[in-house]
This record gives C-alpha cells, structure tokens and sequence, in this order.
C-alpha cells in the first residue's frame, strides 16, 4: 500500500488527497530540476506544518490537572513554608513560658514575614525603626563576610584561589541568561566525510543551510579516505559535545564500528549505507541517501524502452563497475540487469569492467576492448564520470559516442554537459544537496526523540524491514535531452 510523503499514512486506493493530512497524493512529472525544487518546497513546508500541528493537539489533548488538588509550584512553596515553621516552633520549645508569652506578638510578627505570610493589620506602621535596623544588620553581615574572605598571615590572593569551593560574587556569570543562550547558540551536529570532492561539498553546503535553519552548527571533518580518521574524528566530535553525527562510511562494511564509537550520539549514515542495514536497527542511528536499487533499475528501465523503439529483444551491454564489493556498485549493476529481465529484454556482457568511479580508470579500461574490437550495442556505468571514460576512449578510437547508448549516474556537472552535447544518452541526477539536507533533518529527529524518517522533506522506506523508520530515501530524477536545462549550471 503507498504511504503518504508528509505524514506516512496508508492511502487508500485512487485517493487523489490523504485522509490524515489532506496533502495531494499524487507525484507530478516534472520538465526540469526548478520545478522539482519549488514541489519539494511546498512538500517540506506541508510537513512542519503537519508537525506543528501534531504538537498543538498533543498540548490540547493533555491531561489537566485537578481543580480540588494543589498545583505543584504551590507544594513546593509551602514544603519549605512548613519547615521553618516546625523549626521555629522547636526553637521556641527552648524558651521559658514566661518570655514566650510576653514576646508572643513578636515571634508571631517574625514568623510570618519569613514564611512570606501577611503581617497582620494591627502591626503595620506608617513609620518604622525596622528599615533602618534591617539595613544595619545587612551592612554588618557583609562587614563579616568581607572579613573572613581576606587573606590571613599575609597570605596571597592566589592562595585564596586554590580553594575551588570559595566562591564569590564576582566569580558567577554577569548575565545569566546570555551565558545559557551562548550554549544553545552553538548546538553542533558533526559532519564526517569519507574524502571531499565536488559531491561532497554539496553534500556539506546542504547540511550546513538546514542546521543553520534549526539553530545548529555543523562541525566538518574529512577522513581522506582513511577509516582509522573517521573514527578518530567520531570520538573527537563526541569530546566536543556534538549532539548528532553524520558520516559518509570510508568502508561501508565497518559500520559497527562507528556506531560503537558514537555510543549513545544519535549517529546518521549519509550517501553510501551499510553493508548490513540491520544496523539502523539499533537506537538512534539511521540512513539518508539515494536508493542504489532505484538508481539501477531506471537506468535498465530506460534502456528497455531503448530497445523496444528499436523492435530488439536482446542487447551487449559493456558494463563499467565503481569500487567491487561496495554496496552501490552491487545494487547499480544488479538494479539495470533486473529491470532489463523485467521488461522482457535479454542482457549478454560483452565486458565487465572495474572503473572505480574514476574517469581517467574507465578510459583506460575501455581502451584495450575498443582495440580488439568487441562487439557491444551500449555502456552501462555506475556513475558519470567512468561514463565520460568511456566517451574519452572511445573519441580516441574513433567512434562516435552518439551512435549508441551510454548511461550514467549521478548528474555530475560534466556528465550533464554531456548530455547537452548529445555525448551521454542519459544520466541520474543524483541530489547531493538534499542528502545533506534529509541527513540533518533525521539527525534532529533522533536528537527530538523521533523516528528519523518522521519529519523530513523526502521519502520513507517501504520495504517493511525492521529498519524501515530509520531510513530517508532522496530520490533520482532522470536526466535526458528533453529536459537537461533544468541540471544545467545549477548551484
């Protein structure tokens, strides 16, 4: 059953609106990625308004207290009320019958000034000596005090201060409320990179203008691809109080290790997911990227319909690989050739070849197998810039890029150039932006005590695993000629 974008209620077959949120169920098409931009906005804003909302009712709906019984702040102003009573009644014990009678207006006078009591009628004056005797006895206490906190024996201040339990008045904070306001000013939320390239620093520009939005700082560490360092800076952020982490895994089957390091931190996945997504079962940690299951098969999807314009069932697929055993380029490769088999077109490998998500690898992959004259009717990469490899070996060999498919992924500047320039059949615009957005969106989920994928400006998992409410989907968009000025010279 589909579920809605804003507050994850079941939709009704053919709803056209959800039943709990009223939002619009239907996913319009969209020409260009400013038109998707502005319906994601008005999504985003549908949320915190279904949020806010949900916080009012869940205000309205608590329980009020009893008329008949005594509101807390008043116990806990008359408990100490009480007790200086029974204090000043012990005393009292102490004193002969005959005083006590003859001071009785006194104590009753002084008793209930401190318990805060109404001085009774009968003991107002216009004209008091009462002021005057107060002051003086302040003034003498301060004398008292002032004495005892000199140095003594011609001891030095500093001697003074080695006494951490000595406090002053100079020593407390001028302004209290500005003190508290400067921590809550500088809430940090921890961004680790696996390395920074162009993606990433999207990445990170995404996160810092929605953690600024919420009041948050975000904190960024690149690991250099080390995963020693993303360890060593998980345990640093924690020293430093921030209060969620983010990290892109240098090594996706060493997930456990950072939520190990993370402890009790809320801890986000960001871009690549674990190796074993049964991680995002344990509390507080959770996932925001792109689907690379999706990614995949609407690459394959794409290219049947390819095929089926040509009136071919079967096609040679030359396939350029990113890193081998990474948990994108097994579900990118395994998505395509699924989506073929689905749409009735038989997939034959001409070449496998491992890229590693590099250009210049690609190209020099590619090279020997154009040599030998392999027979191949498209390129299928994992991303685009083993897809411009391609494109470069091939111009090098002589061929015409243009006469074939050649799919790629991620919507990379130069891979969206390329399909302006009729290079590159079609790319997957992958969201980089909003994966740093939806990333520190679930991140103050978790920190707020919500699921992570509860309030966030993108998709909900569907698969029904355990982990499905730690998991904040930012989905692909298909790229093409028909609508490649939207991805052009975007920001």
């Amino acid at each position: 059953m589909r579920k809605c974008i804003v507050c994850n209620a079941d939709l009704p077959e053919g709803a056209k609106n959800c039943p709990q949120c009223g939002f619009e169920t239907t996913v319009p098409q969209f020409a260009s990625g400013k038109e998707y931009d502005i319906w994601q906005q008005k999504v985003e804003q549908h949320k915190l308004q279904w949020k806010t909302k949900q916080k009012v009712d869940t205000r309205e709906n608590a329980v009020k207290p009893n008329e008949n019984q005594p509101v807390f702040t008043q116990n806990a102003l008359g408990e100490p009320r009480n007790a200086q009573k029974i204090a000043q009644n012990a005393l009292r014990k102490d004193i002969p019958q005959q005083q006590e009678e003859k001071h009785t207006d006194q104590q009753a006078f002084r008793q209930n000034a401190m318990a805060g009591d109404t001085i009774p009628e009968k003991k107002k004056k216009t004209s008091s000596v009462f002021p005057f005797v107060l002051l003086g006895g302040i003034a003498l206490v301060a004398v008292v005090i002032a004495a005892a906190l000199l140095p003594k024996d011609g001891s030095s201040s500093s001697e003074v201060n080695d006494h951490p339990t000595q406090n002053t008045i100079a020593n407390q904070p001028d302004d209290l409320d500005t003190a508290a306001g400067t921590e809550k000013d500088t809430k940090q939320i921890a961004l680790i990179l696996s390395s920074r390239d162009a993606s990433a620093t999207e990445m990170e520009e995404g996160a810092i203008a929605t953690a600024e939005d919420a009041g948050y700082k975000i904190l960024s560490y690149d690991a250099q691809s080390d995963p020693a360092k993303q360890l060593q800076f998980i345990e640093e952020a924690v020293a430093q109080g921030a209060e969620a982490i983010l990290i892109d895994p240098v090594d996706a089957d060493a997930a456990q290790s950072a939520v190990d390091a993370a402890g009790d931190i809320p801890l986000v996945f960001v871009n690549h997911a674990p190796s074993d997504l049964y991680i995002l079962d344990a509390e507080q940690v959770a996932f925001c990227g792109s689907n690379d299951d999706t990614a995949g098969y609407m690459q394959g999807e794409y290219l049947a319909s390819f095929c089926h314009t040509k009136g071919l069932s079967e096609i040679r697929y030359i396939l350029l690989q990113g890193e081998l055993g990474q948990i994108s380029q097994i579900k990118r490769c395994a998505g395509v050739l699924k989506a073929l088999e689905d749409n009735g077109i038989t997939a034959i490998s001409a070449a496998d070849l491992a890229g590693k998500y590099d250009r210049t690898e690609a190209k020099n992959k590619m090279a020997p197998v154009l040599a030998a004259g392999t027979k191949f009717d498209c390129i299928i990469a994992n991303d685009d810039a083993m897809a411009l490899g391609a494109i470069d070996a091939c111009e090098e060999a002589g061929i015409d890029p243009s006469t074939f498919p050649i799919l790629g992924m991620d919507c990379t500047a130069d891979g969206a150039q390329a399909v302006r320039d009729g290079k590159l059949t079609m790319t997957l615009f992958k969201n980089f932006g909003g994966i740093g957005k939806g990333a520190v969106q679930a991140a103050i989920n978790l920190i707020d005590g919500d699921a992570a994928n509860v309030y966030t400006s993108f998709d909900a998992d569907e698969s029904g695993e355990s982990y499905s409410d730690s998991i904040v989907w930012v989905p692909y968009q298909t790229v093409n000629a028909n609508n490649i000025i939207g991805y052009l010279n975007r920001e």
